[in-house]
């Protein structure tokens, strides 16, 4: 994970003053991200998201679903020329959950 700075550690300030993590083992008060990290890496509901830096719940596959099936794969053949970032929006928007 690369450094990010006053803001990140503020983050993992706030996170680990609320972080409970397995077995109230980690009562993560002052908890390093090191180990902040490793618990979430380790844990059956949490995971780092380490592109924004955040913890975040793990996704499970819905009841009936094969889990190596994503639900929210799209497949595009191609798209116009002209399609802007607004017009694929609104295509897209009936797809959004």
């Amino acid at each position: 994970m690369t450094t990010g700075g006053k803001s990140q550690r503020k983050r993992l300030r706030a996170l680990s003053s609320l972080l409970l993590i397995g077995r109230s083992r980690l009562k993560v008060r002052k908890a390093t991200e090191r180990m902040i990290l490793d618990a979430a890496e380790n844990s059956l509901k949490i995971q780092a998201d380490r592109w924004r830096f955040c913890i975040a719940p793990k996704i499970m596959p819905a009841a009936g679903l094969d889990d190596n099936a994503n639900a929210r794969t799209i497949y595009i053949d191609s798209f116009g020329a002209t399609d802007d970032y607004d017009s694929l929006r609104q295509a897209f928007a009936q797809l959004a959950r």
